[in-house]
């Protein structure tokens, strides 16, 4: 296999990295929210853009904990070179008790 793909390297899942200090947001209504980012060669996370947002605090606040998870990402490699990759994250809230 010539490609790996980027790979976060904590302990604690990117998902619970991201959802820290949300959960005063009580979302009441099935909805999905977008993200997508690039993780460069460097492991760094750059162009945040919200692709489908819940609220201004909820979209700031996953913003920010994705900007925090900065150079703690082993970058995508082709061919045994690193190399920028576009990556998608993505929330679904089925309703107000389930994820």
């Amino acid at each position: 296999n010539n490609f790996v793909t980027p790979r976060y390297k904590k302990r604690l899942s990117l998902q619970k990295v991201l959802e820290q200090n949300t959960e005063d947001y009580n979302i009441k209504r099935a909805t999905i929210f977008l993200v997508k980012f690039i993780i460069t060669e460097n492991g760094e996370v750059e162009n945040i853009k919200i692709v489908k947002g819940i609220t201004e605090g909820f979209d700031s606040g996953i913003i920010k904990q994705l900007q925090s998870t900065s150079k703690d990402w082993r970058a995508a490699r082709y061919k045994s070179v690193a190399i920028q990759t576009e990556m998608l994250y993505q929330i679904k809230y089925l309703n107000s008790i389930t994820r």
